[in-house]
């Protein structure tokens, strides 16, 4: 579903080596779902690179090969507010008090939720034209429709849009994928509540084994790490293999070019 739902969005896609492939970020296609484990020969990998010219890519990794890197995750079931740190729980308990949960409709995700993109984006110091562009984000938001298991959900406060995430189910887990905030909000415990809300509602729907917050940082961000596991998320480590062409891979790994590609990733 996921997959379809980068198909719809635009994104390039594809199927090769017993999994799919979805453009990711920049360069980058990554293989879907995120979770899953794969194991492809080497030469394997550049034959398809070349075939389906592809410059890079990443994916999780059987093997100890690649960069350290997980997923933050918990199982739904397991999951309650009195597992939170003690300042979590005091963010959560306030947030749930003050926000109202529901589903945001598609014709205020086209409105509304493009503000949080862009105030987000701002906050950032980063611009993405498929959150930012009038009509690349109502194709963003038409692709959500036509996509069974992936929504957007809003914590509301005051009566009107403060935080929405959007999220994806798929094969047992809960994916969530994005996450705007409003910038006139964040001295309230919105987010928190929200996080907390989408999954104790997991936590509900047996079809959910797992939830999944994102993927560690490959580089260091102890701030949103420290949230993430204060908000009871733990790390499900494993090794992110990371491809270049080989045409490619002596312009991509030179010094100046891995600098700018820090920096980059420090933006999203």
């Amino acid at each position: 579903m996921l997959a379809r739902f980068l198909q719809l969005r635009g994104h390039r896609t594809f199927e090769a080596l017993g999994t799919v492939w979805a453009h990711y970020r920049g360069p980058f296609f990554c293989s879907l779902p995120y979770q899953r484990e794969i194991d492809p020969e080497p030469a394997e990998v550049r034959e398809m690179m070349r075939q389906y010219g592809v410059s890079c890519l990443r994916y999780r990794s059987r093997n100890p090969t690649g960069v350290p890197s997980g997923l933050h995750v918990c199982r739904p079931r397991e999951y309650s507010v009195e597992r939170l740190s003690r300042q979590y729980r005091k963010h959560v308990l306030r947030g749930l008090e003050l926000c109202e949960f529901r589903q945001v409709d598609p014709a205020e995700m086209l409105v509304e939720g493009r503000q949080l993109n862009l105030e987000t984006m701002e906050r950032q110091g980063r611009y993405d034209p498929e959150f930012g562009d009038p009509a690349r984000w109502k194709r963003f938001v038409q692709a959500m429709r036509q996509s069974p298991g992936v929504s957007a959900t809003g914590a509301y406060f005051s009566g009107r849009l403060s935080a929405y995430v959007v999220s994806c189910r798929e094969d047992g887990w809960l994916h969530m994928v994005y996450k705007m905030t409003r910038t006139l909000d964040r001295s309230y415990p919105v987010s928190h509540a929200l996080d907390h809300w989408l999954v104790m509602k997991a936590a509900a729907d047996p079809g959910i084994e797992f939830a999944e917050s994102g993927f560690v940082s490959v580089l260091p961000n102890e701030g949103l790490d420290q949230y993430k596991r204060g908000m009871g998320m733990t790390v499900l480590p494993f090794d992110l293999a990371v491809c270049f062409h080989p045409l490619l891979s002596p312009l991509l790994t030179n010094r100046p070019t891995v600098a700018a590609a820090k920096a980059a990733w420090r933006l999203h």
